[in-house]
């Protein structure tokens, strides 16, 4: 599945290049090019060395990765292939915390678990922006007074009442099928 890797690496010997001790303590490296200044062939060598090595290295564990021609023709198709790397920005926190309200909004898009705590009756509450075959999980907690109502969202199917016990912790897993709608995938757990 392997694709492409057009980024090669300049000077894959190492020839005639400081060495990492040399290239540490390089006053132009520190410093910068001043201008006039000669900028010397085993410095240029090093830069260049290490900037390509590090690209060449990318470029093929994404080639390796995505099955995709990493290559330097098209700046728009190297971004395409470029936003298959992932990064923090791109992953959903496991649970995040949402604040009791009468009317609840889960947003799927930015979480796969949800936990709340009910400190009235919930009259409304909407789970919104889900993908098909998305896991997400609830854990509805009651206040110390307990039997809050909880009124699962239209689109959730078979979720279980929850357990209206003083502190009771209800948790529940769902699935969201193809047609978007959230069905249980486990029964009702309840502490």
């Amino acid at each position: 599945m392997a694709g492409t890797n057009g980024f090669l690496q300049w000077n894959p010997t190492a020839a005639n290049q400081e060495t990492d001790s040399q290239y540490a303590n390089d006053a132009q490296r520190i410093g910068g090019s001043g201008s006039g200044s000669t900028f010397a062939s085993i410095l240029a060598n090093k830069l260049f060395y290490q900037v390509s090595i590090f690209v060449s290295a990318l470029a093929q564990v994404v080639a390796n990765k995505t099955g995709l021609n990493v290559v330097d023709t098209s700046y728009s198709a190297l971004l395409t292939v470029l936003s298959n790397i992932l990064t923090t920005a791109d992953v959903r926190p496991a649970t995040i915390a949402v604040p009791y309200a009468q009317s609840m909004v889960f947003d799927a898009s930015k979480a796969d678990g949800f936990s709340t705590t009910l400190f009235g009756n919930v009259a409304a509450i909407s789970l919104i922006n889900v993908t098909p075959g998305q896991k997400i999980a609830f854990e509805i907690r009651q206040d110390a007074v307990g039997n809050r109502l909880f009124p699962w969202p239209s689109n959730v199917f078979e979720a279980a009442t929850i357990d209206g016990t003083p502190n009771a912790v209800n948790v529940q897993l769902f699935l969201v099928c193809s047609d978007n709608t959230v069905q249980a995938a486990a029964p009702m757990t309840v502490r």
